[in-house]
């Protein structure tokens, strides 16, 4: 695979992904650049390295030579045809990702998003339950070994409930483990500090680990 330009930077993850699926990955940086220079390294790299395919991911202005190269090299006569694809289209057909770019300038990422059909949400749906069952069952030991220490260093209700602000700045009800000294708030609410008088030694261990 041959990507021309750095318009989008591929994360790690991603080009681990890519490495399995392309022997050769290589870039070529194409913005301040000689256009002569960059054509000729594109020659050399699609002749002697047998790339499969070419992204064009560049934002700057492709010259009319290059433009014209790309044009003809999907004539020539070769035992293998060099695929041309742009990052949008490259970013959904091989990462299965919508391409949305850092600056918006270009807009035309929103014209390929669509919602989930019926089969689709059914499937999300599916998924969703499946890992928060799995979860359930990981996490399930540490639940009640959080209660049976909560009970021990400071008898009372288990569980704490506080209003939250989350998505389209809705609230919702947060239901956490208590960590804190009942009564803790009699005074008001008020921020925790390092090293709260308020909070149980096992809290504060809840809190580092994120049990709560």
């Amino acid at each position: 695979m041959l990507i021309l330009g750095r318009k989008y930077k591929f994360t790690q993850l991603e080009l681990d992904r890519l490495n399995k699926k392309f022997k050769n990955i290589s870039h070529i940086r194409y913005r301040d650049r000689p256009q002569e220079e960059v054509l000729k390294e594109i020659d050399e790299c699609v002749h002697n390295n047998n790339f499969d395919i070419l992204v064009l991911n560049t934002r700057a202005k492709v010259s009319d030579d290059i433009i014209k190269y790309l044009t003809k090299l999907q004539f020539e006569k070769r035992k293998k045809r060099v695929q041309i694809i742009t990052i949008e289209h490259f970013m959904e057909a091989y990462l299965q990702k919508c391409y949305i770019p850092d600056d918006l300038i270009e807009l035309n990422f929103l014209e390929d998003i669509k919602p989930f059909n019926p089969l689709e949400y059914s499937i999300k749906r599916t998924i969703d339950y499946i890992g928060v069952f799995i979860l359930l069952l990981i996490t399930w030991p540490a639940m009640v070994y959080a209660k049976y220490k909560i009970n021990s260093e400071s008898p009372g209700p288990i569980m704490f409930k506080q209003l939250r602000v989350g998505q389209n700045n809705e609230e919702f009800i947060c239901v956490k483990f208590r960590s804190m000294y009942l009564d803790a708030e009699a005074n008001g609410a008020q921020f925790a500090s390092k090293n709260d008088p308020r909070v149980f030694q096992w809290g504060e261990f809840m809190r580092k680990t994120r049990i709560d």
